[in-house]
């Protein structure tokens, strides 16, 4: 058997990231696969990166790592207040950061125990990411995610896992974000693995949300009261 824990989205949610890590280490765990959004919205960007370096954690692209990379003048999505915002998030940032996520890939495919797996941030197509704005359909995410060919497509960016698990052509699973969460819960995925079968399990964990708080209260950055109340339920 082969288990892998995913995670996704963790937003500079180090006390999230820490809990996380410490239950990961108490199972026997093979791999860690990351889908990207460590970085951007919450407090920590860079903390988090660290850990993510150490832990040797497989480390996939988001679009808030591609802003950070590529700059943000040539995405029609991000307005000026995000702007402002992914500015203060490269400050915190440096070059052995920026080294490793220019070394890190936008998907990882791999055949694991008979079973195709595809491990994304979300839906890219022609160098760019393809979002849906409405509700997700099995018929929208297999033309979003028509150019991979998997059995099983895990996937990030959307924060919401009411529609957690989705099947037609493949079968497409969205790990949805353990950083952005609104109170003192969090959580991460299991991916167990054997002779051509697999399960999906959601660990829920607790973390240290006063001290997150504190932390988030304590650093000034643009955008912060839009960005505590909507992405951490933190209001003003």
């Amino acid at each position: 058997m082969k288990k892998i824990a995913i995670i996704s989205d963790i937003h500079g949610n180090l006390q999230v990231l820490e809990a996380i890590i410490k239950d990961i280490k108490s199972k026997r765990i093979d791999a860690i696969i990351c889908l990207g959004d460590t970085i951007a919205i919450g407090p920590n960007p860079k903390e988090c990166m660290e850990i993510v370096m150490k832990e040797n954690i497989t480390t996939i692209l988001g679009n808030h790592e591609e802003y950070f990379l590529k700059g943000t003048d040539s995405f029609s999505e991000v307005g000026e207040g995000e702007k402002k915002h992914q500015r203060w998030t490269k400050s915190r940032l440096n070059k052995e950061i920026r080294d490793k996520l220019e070394g890190s890939p936008y998907i990882i495919e791999e055949n694991i125990e008979g079973i195709n797996f595809a491990f994304t941030h979300y839906a890219r197509k022609e160098d760019k990411f393809i979002y849906i704005e409405d509700q997700r359909t099995v018929d929208k995410l297999e033309s979003m995610f028509s150019n991979i060919t998997a059995d099983v497509i895990f996937y990030g960016h959307e924060h919401d896992l009411r529609l957690q698990k989705l099947e037609g052509e493949a079968t497409y699973i969205c790990v949805g974000s353990s950083g952005c969460t609104r109170d003192e819960n969090t959580y991460y995925t299991l991916v167990n693995i054997e002779k051509g079968k697999y399960n999906i399990e959601k660990v829920n964990l607790r973390y240290n949300r006063a001290r997150f708080i504190k932390t988030f209260n304590d650093i000034d950055y643009p955008d912060k009261n839009f960005i505590g109340e909507v992405f951490f339920g933190i209001k003003k």
